[in-house]
């Protein structure tokens, strides 16, 4: 107790002695209660300290927790940690494992969509130097894993010949901005330039007859270039270390089958023509020089159709007239109206002031209760409307061959607004343009403010509802769109009103730009953006107002609406897979029943009769109540659409027949059992002569193989033609999207080692994803059709597919003959086998109020409103208007009614009767028919092997014809013979396994590149990552040195109309004439004297053909119109496009017009071919189509009808021909193809062309055979000695025959009667012989004749004929690799006449008329010295009155090009080398020098010249030879130095002639 109380008290101590104090504050002192009030504060500070503290730390587990979950499975953690009492954020602890890629993760990292290096690296936690190299490491791998695969698919071709082997190499070029590490050690900034990009694509296809058949697409990398010549294109494409090693292995493919083939598919740039011919060159040559080597690659070139196409339209665009009230021509006014409504928010502001301008009664005019049933312009409206709807889906680009859902979905909902806004709001005239209008009709509208909601809503909605596209002619599908958004808009003048009411717009400077000023502002450089603006608002104005431009552009949309078709058929194809389930698209392209371009040819024939709704268009816009009251009214107009139409026309057709439908893509018709014209199609082919057909395929084939070796070996040939054809895409679109993807990821500052990773990674997935595309796309066509019943099934059908198998229309009958038995015939219909009938719903009757509750219904949501039809609300609106009704609005609803109960008893009664009959089940056809549904047991698919049974032998001719029958198959409808895996695009297995469908288990792999691959390449041990990057970037950067091409290469010509091989000089040199007297008809009627504008000139021109010189009444007359023309571009001569017409009723012989005046006129209409049944309903307005193709003539088939042997019976060629240009009106006035002659041009010259006089050969003694054998020879004509021909009667003066006079040298004057004579050369053709004699004066061996005689020799313009100047053939033939350059004997008979036949022929042998430009003639006033002109092996003076021998250089082929040389003269002396190429040509300069022009080599040539008479020169030449050189000399010499080209480089063949000059010669060389 007492230690208790102790403590109590020391207690009490304490608390007495205590800081604080005790009790209350009175008894503290002032010291204790400052410390006990800094005591409680420092406890509150404590206490929010720790608050603060616990709510950081939640704040930063919940960032950690959310970052962590984002992050990468190895990228490092964060965490919380608590230090001193604070909580901080720390990165996770670990060692560098953390930082290291899994191979799944780089893949995900390579194969990402998006390309930002810098969020994948934060992404990942990785540098940035990381992502670089990952996706570099990536993209080599698939190159070598690509190489490596191909390597060993070679080693097992090479071991097992392919029965047939194709490759198709596509490449285009565009700029790109760049950073290319040309030069080593260079910064970024100094890299960065505007580089030539090369993007390509190679496809392959082989297979073997018995085995498998497989398809491969290849990945390849963009090529730097620096430039888009063919030198650099051939570099980049066959000598880049990534390209060449691929190229390299294709073609050893190819070499080692039997049947082998590589097409090059590009746009028309002049430059890949030349790449392609200098390539079928080198083919030519490696045949040339291993005789060995039997069977060649085929090579060939398929030009883009969507250029081709792309083509017509600009030239479309490019000749409209221009307005002369609307600013400018057609395309400059749409690209500035587009960039005004593109810029400064101009569109948004025109849109917000519509809200306004509504309720102005001068803006918007309301007709309520009209009792109109349709309102004027009802027609227009509509058609309007169905062009917007049919084109909705060619404003988009066509990326894929179907058509999205949600895609679908949206055009759909598109078609609806179009219909509802010109149907039922905006339902006013729309030439009234004062002001926007709408009619009700049936009391739609309550008010003026619901009438003005439906006018806004049609307005934005439908009329402006996008933004107009910038008419980029280069963009395939930019152009037509931009003139869609002027067609809806320019709808009751909406935008021309819009414009004219923007006061904002009026304070832009409204005046036109100074001189040398271009939106600039001095010298600053600066744009003034106002004045920019102001400019082109008003030209917008100018544009929205013209009456002829508004015409104009409706008669543009409507006349290019085929060709947009067009378009997109060869742009879906271009993106889409090998379908095992569809024909080529070139088999497709080939059958004029399923080929686009033919139905947009026929359509456009049918617009031309006037038989097409959408011309509705063109005659309705300007209010004209009818077609007949506008061609009355306006006539020009209706020859200005003709005019258009018919250039469409023919320039589609033109290209059509140039690019596609020729040889030898018409022979792969024998590998499509759906067509029925197979012995017509190989017979047409063998019955022409190699030099008839394209250099390429078609003579290849022609010239090794004959009828029966061709029969014997069908099926191999229909394999290879099928398999060829798959390949073909007929569009470089894949290759041009390949650009789009680059300029969406390049910039300046961007390497090329990155920017070719980026595209060969998106490459890889863009090949290897195309399968699943191709399903995907099916699925939805099946999808899309399975939602449909009936006939909307059917042609939903044929909308969405891509390639269509639609049944032949007449099948064979049982009687007719084996080659007839090729078609197949479908008796099913497409349904899915497994799937029932089809159940159609049942026909109920309907009372008015239910017509009239749907009715409105639709109409609400057309307006955009949503009604419930099972609410009370939704019944209760349609009462009330329903109660409201007109009385003839109620009168038509009860009769729809009456109408709707007998059509739902008919429908029960027929579907009654059709279930006592006893009809097979649908599913049962579908299986007799071969279809089956996806999911089903397989059924074996007709293909070639069962469809062909070549015959093993051939006993004779007569059984030919049986080996090209099809059996007809007992029912279904030809399937494509294609395997199902056939296309083989793994990485990850053998080729052969895919095609043999060994690797099912691959088409799951979720990117390009396995994991294993990619694992088993970087754990080599020999494997450096840092050695793999700089390899990558070193080979992507590389640049391919140019120089692989010659200086010229050789375009090997063909025949045109006439065969140049058995139609004599005489008829080719007249072909050429009137080819030449055409043209200049043309060019001389042309507007401006341009072949351009021909088109305009509605030229219809009278071609008269005399069977002899002194007729004066044809024998026959020809009717043709000029549809367009074209001029000289490189080496493709001058073109003119004809459309030929038949004779309806009048005087076909003139005089045209006739003298009595009842007779009937001459009255003219187009002559067409038979209209060609498309096999499936084509997309409207295509469907219209009732009219075959016009019949065209380009100007060598117009030249070689007029000329050729059939057109006089027992006469080899019509003896003159003459071109009379008519004048014409319209007969009709309900079309645009039938005319009504006039009367005559009034021209001052006669437009005629004359025939040579035929010369009776003269067979040389000296050339018989010693034998005394007379072997019949048909081209005997050709091979006759040269004999003088006799001076003609002289006959009347006449004008000149349409073309330019010829100049001939006066003979000296004699002193009597024949004082104004010329002399007539008998060895006129060999340019030598022709300076002997021209020397000698009247001493040589020269007719006389009169003056009178010298003007019909002016007029004729060919004295000399071809037969009296023959040619020889060469002393060695070229090899048969060669046949397409060594010269027939009828090219080297026409080759030898004189220059001015050189000059006609140059458009028929399809050369270049710079090959006959260095001819020179003799200049009249240059003296010539008769002591040193040549006289064969003797130098001869005037004085000396030696005759004149043959020079050496009469033949040249025997002297320096005889047996032992390389090269041959084609003719006029020009050399060719006997595998094909140019050497080089010869010319006379003046009168003492010939000069020699190398081929071979850029800017070679050698000239040698005569020595002066009396000089030191020809003294040290007789010293130095013995005797004086002559020309003939000179000749054998350059000829000899030509030969020497073929050994040597451009360097030492120009030193090889300074040598020949100085040391031979002694003529002075500058030195060098």
């Amino acid at each position: 107790m007492a230690s208790r109380e102790d403590d109590e008290e020391a207690h009490e101590e304490s608390r007495e002695v205590s800081v604080f104090g005790r009790g209350t504050g009175r008894d503290r002192s002032y010291q204790q209660l400052c410390l006990l009030a800094a005591v409680g504060r420092a406890a509150r500070a404590r206490s929010r300290l720790k608050k603060a503290n616990e709510q950081r730390a939640h704040a930063l587990v919940e960032f950690t927790e959310s970052i962590n979950m984002v992050k990468a499975a190895r990228a490092p953690r964060l965490k919380v940690v608590a230090r001193g009492g604070l909580v901080v954020l720390k990165q996770g602890k670990g060692d560098r494992s953390r930082y290291v890629l899994t191979f799944q993760e780089m893949l995900r990292m390579a194969f990402a969509k998006r390309r930002c290096r810098n969020a994948a690296a934060d992404a990942y936690a990785v540098s940035q130097r990381t992502v670089r190299r990952v996706l570099a490491v990536t993209a080599h791998c698939i190159l070598e894993t690509q190489m490596s695969q191909m390597k060993e698919f070679e080693r097992y071709v090479l071991s097992h010949t392919p029965d047939f082997a194709a490759a198709v190499v596509m490449w285009d070029e565009t700029s790109e901005k760049l950073s290319l590490n040309a030069v080593h050690g260079t910064a970024r900034c100094q890299q960065a330039s505007t580089w030539q990009v090369l993007v390509s694509r190679v496809h392959l296809t082989l297979g073997w007859i018995n085995g498998v058949k497989l398809y491969r697409e290849f990945v390849t990398p963009p090529v730097p270039l620096t430039s888009n010549s063919s030198d650099n294109v051939h570099a980049g494409l066959f000598c880049h270390p990534f390209t060449k090693c691929l190229l390299d292995a294709v073609r050893s493919i190819l070499l080692a089958a039997r049947k082998r083939a590589v097409v090059h598919e590009v746009d028309g740039h002049l430059a890949n023509e030349r790449l392609h011919f200098h390539r079928y060159a080198l083919e030519k040559e490696r045949r040339a020089s291993s005789p060995s080597e039997a069977k060649p690659v085929l090579t060939d070139i398929m030009l883009c159709q969507n250029h081709q196409t792309n083509l017509v339209m600009t030239a479309t665009v490019a000749n409209v007239v221009p307005s002369a009230d609307s600013g400018g021509k057609m395309l400059p006014n749409l690209y500035c109206t587009t960039l005004f409504l593109r810029m400064g928010g101009h569109f948004v502001r025109l849109l917000a002031s519509l809200q306004y301008l509504i309720e102005s009664e001068s803006f918007f005019e309301w007709r309520p209760w009209s009792c109109e049933p349709q309102p004027a312009g009802h027609e227009y409206r509509a058609e309007l409307a169905a062009y917007l709807i049919d084109n909705l889906r060619h404003g988009d680009r066509q990326m894929s061959a179907s058509d999205p859902g949600p895609k679908t979905s949206a055009w759909r909902q598109s078609a609806e607004n179009i219909k509802a806004a010109f149907n039922t709001v905006l339902n006013g005239p729309s030439w009234e343009r004062h002001r926007l209008c709408h009619i009700c009709i049936g009391r739609c509208c309550r008010d003026r403010k619901e009438a003005e909601g439906k006018v806004v809503w049609a307005c934005v909605r439908v009329l402006m509802r996008k933004m107009p596209v910038v008419p980029l002619v280069s963009d395939w599908t930019k152009l037509m769109p931009n003139i869609d958004f002027f067609l809806s808009t320019d709808h009751q003048g909406l935008l021309s009103s819009l414009l004219a009411q923007a006061s904002w717009a009026f304070k832009f400077p409204q005046k036109e730009p100074s001189m040398g000023e271009d939106g600039g502002d001095g010298d600053s450089g600066k744009v003034d953006w106002h004045a920019l603006a102001g400019r082109r608002f008003r030209r917008c104005r100018q544009m929205m107002e013209s009456t002829d431009e508004r015409w104009r552009r409706s008669m543009l949309a409507v006349i290019l609406e085929p060709l947009r078709h067009c378009h997109s058929t060869f742009l879906k194809h271009a993106h889409s897979a090998a379908d095992d389930e569809s024909w080529p698209l070139l088999f497709d392209e080939l059958w004029p029943s399923k080929s686009k371009s033919v139905g947009a040819q026929q359509y456009l024939s049918t617009l031309l009769a006037g038989s097409g709704s959408r011309l509705r268009l063109i005659w309705q816009v300007l209010g004209h109540q009818s077609m007949e009251q506008w061609m009355c009214q306006r006539p020009e107009q209706a020859k200005e659409v003709r005019s258009l139409m018919l250039m469409v026309c023919m320039l589609t057709q033109r290209r059509y027949e140039a690019t596609v439908n020729r040889w030898p893509w018409k022979l792969f018709a024998l590998a499509d059992p759906r067509r029925s014209d197979h012995e017509e199609m190989f017979k047409a082919f063998f019955s022409l002569p190699p030099c008839c057909l394209p250099a390429g395929f078609a003579r290849e084939i022609r010239e090794d193989a004959s009828e029966e070796t061709f029969l014997a070996e069908l099926l191999h040939w229909r394999w290879f033609f099928v398999s060829t054809a798959m390949l073909l895409k007929l569009s470089v679109a894949h290759v041009e999207r390949r650009h789009a993807v680059h300029k969406r990821n390049a910039n300046p500052q961007m390497p090329w080692e990155m920017f070719s990773a980026d595209s060969i990674l998106s490459e890889a997935t863009y090949v290897a994803g195309s399968l699943d595309r191709m399903r995907k796309e099916r699925a939805q066509r099946q999808a899309g059709c399975q939602a449909l019943s009936g006939n909307q099934r059917q042609s939903r059908c044929d909308a969405l597919a891509l390639t269509d198998i639609a049944p032949v229309a007449n099948p064979v009958p049982s009687g007719s003959s084996p080659l007839a038995s090729i078609g197949v015939a479908a008796v099913a219909s497409p349904v899915p086998s497994g799937s029932a009938a089809p159940q159609r719903a049942r026909l109920r009757a309907q009372n008015p109020f239910e017509l009239f509750k749907w009715e409105w219904l639709q109409t609400q949501k057309k307006m955009g409103k949503q009604w419930n039809p099972a609410s009370k609300e939704f019944y209760a609106a349609v009462r009330k208007d329903f109660g409201e009704l007109s009385p003839e609005k109620l009168e038509a609803l009860g009769q729809a009614a009456s109408a709707s109960k007998v059509r739902a008893a008919c429908v029960r009664r027929q579907l009654k009767l059709q279930a006592a009959a006893a009809v097979p089940p649908v599913e049962n056809l579908a299986r007799a028919g071969g279809l089956q549904q996806i999911g089903d047991a397989p059924t074996p698919t007709p293909t070639l092997i069962h469809l062909v049974q070549p015959p093993p032998c051939v006993p004779n001719p007569s059984q030919l014809s049986n080996a090209l029958s099809l059996p007809q198959l007992e029912s279904g409808r030809p399937r494509p013979p294609y395997s199902k895996h056939m296309a083989c695009f793994s990485l990850s297995a053998p080729l052969l396994q895919q095609a043999a469908g060994q690797a099912q288990h691959l088409e799951k792999q979720t990117y390009p590149l396995s994991r294993d691959i990619l694992k088993q390449r970087m754990a080599s041990k020999s494997y450096k990552l840092k050695a793999d990057c700089e390899a990558f970037a070193a080979k992507a950067a590389h640049i391919a040195s140019a120089g692989g091409l010659p200086a010229q290469v050789a375009y090997p010509a063909k025949c045109g109309a006439l065969c140049r091989s058995s139609t004599s000089a005489r008829v080719l040199g007249f072909h050429s004439r009137v080819v030449k007297l055409l043209l200049q008809l043309v060019t001389e009627l042309s507007p401006d004297r341009s072949l351009s504008l021909a088109h305009r000139a509605n030229l219809l021109i009278a071609a008269e053909s005399f069977a002899n010189t002194d007729d004066e009444s044809p024998t026959s007359v020809d009717f043709f119109v000029v549809a367009c023309a074209a001029g000289r571009q490189a080496h493709h001569p001058a073109s003119v496009s004809l459309a030929e017409l038949s004779h309806v009723s009048g005087p076909a012989f003139p005089p045209y017009v006739p003298r009595i005046h009842h007779a009937g006129p001459l009255i003219l209409k187009h002559a067409r071919l038979p209209f060609a049944q498309s096999v499936k309903k084509l997309r409207p307005p295509l469907d219209q189509a009732d009219f075959g193709r016009l019949k065209y003539f380009s100007e060598d088939a117009f030249a070689g009808k007029l000329c050729s042997p059939g057109q006089l019976p027992g006469m080899e060629c019509v003896a003159k021909i003459g071109l009379v240009p008519l004048t014409w009106k319209f007969a009709s006035a309900s079309g645009f193809d039938s005319y009504v002659i006039t009367g005559l041009h009034q021209l001052e010259t006669e437009y005629i062309a004359q025939c040579e006089e035929e010369q009776l050969p003269v067979a040389d003694s000296s050339d018989a055979d010693s034998s005394g054998a007379s072997d019949f020879d048909m081209l005997a004509d050709l091979h006759t000695s040269r004999v003088a021909k006799p001076a003609r009667a002289a006959q009347p003066a006449r004008p000149a025959a349409g073309r330019p006079a010829k100049r001939a040298r006066l003979a000296p004057d004699t002193g009597g009667n024949d004082a104004d004579a010329l002399p007539i050369l008998a060895d006129a053709g060999n340019p030598l012989l022709e300076l002997q004699h021209a020397a000698q004066g009247s001493e040589g061996p020269a007719h006389l004749l009169t003056a009178d005689e010298a003007v019909d020799l002016e007029a004729d313009s060919n004295i000399s004929s071809a037969e009296s100047v023959p040619g020889e053939e060469p002393a060695v033939k070229p090899p048969a690799g060669c046949a397409d350059s060594a010269p027939s004997n009828a090219t080297a008979a026409a080759a030898s006449a004189n220059n001015d036949d050189f000059d006609d022929l140059t458009c028929f042998l399809d050369v270049s008329n710079d090959d006959f430009d260095d001819l020179t003639c003799f200049q009249d006033d240059e003296p010539t010295n008769t002591n040193h002109l040549p006289m064969g092996d003797v130098q001869a003076s005037a004085s000396s009155g030696a005759q004149p021998k043959p020079l050496p250089s009469n033949q040249p082929n025997q002297s320096a090009c005889g047996s032992a040389s390389r090269i041959y003269d084609r003719g006029a002396w020009v050399f060719w080398s006997h595998c094909g190429r140019d050497v080089g040509r010869l010319h006379v300069l003046g009168g003492s020098s010939l000069k020699a022009t190398c081929r071979l080599h850029k800017g070679c040539v050698c000239a040698v010249s005569l020595a002066s008479a009396g000089s030191k020169r020809e003294q040290d030449l007789e010293d130095l030879h013995g005797a004086v050189p002559n020309l003939g000399t000179i000749e054998q010499d350059l000829l000899a130095w030509l030969e020497q080209g073929l050994d040597m480089d451009t360097e030492a063949h120009a030193r090889s002639a300074r040598q020949l000059k100085a040391a031979k010669h002694l003529m002075r060389v500058r030195q060098k």
